[in-house]
């Protein structure tokens, strides 16, 4: 696993979606035997802008160990598999 990537996954989700007690955010985050998914429900903010930062620098940094991360998205969810690295 690159460190710190479960944080900034789950940093992205709370910048980028609302998270109110009537509209909450839920992330989840499952270990699978080939690698950890974090998902969470899209509620987009408006007001934040998408430059996919966070993403590409996750993206180069499993390319560096041979790995590709994969990215689901859908009108209800996000969701990023993260292949365990050796």
């Amino acid at each position: 696993m690159i460190p710190a990537s479960i944080q900034m996954l789950v940093e992205n989700a709370l910048k980028h979606n609302i998270n109110t007690t009537k509209s909450p955010l839920r992330i989840t985050i499952h270990a699978g035997t080939d690698g950890i998914t974090v998902t969470n429900n899209l509620q987009m903010r408006k007001n934040v802008g998408t430059s996919g930062t966070g993403l590409g620098n996750l993206r180069r940094q499993y390319t560096l160990y041979g790995k590709e991360i994969n990215v689901v998205k859908n009108e209800r969810e996000f969701s990023v598999l993260m292949p365990f690295v050796d």
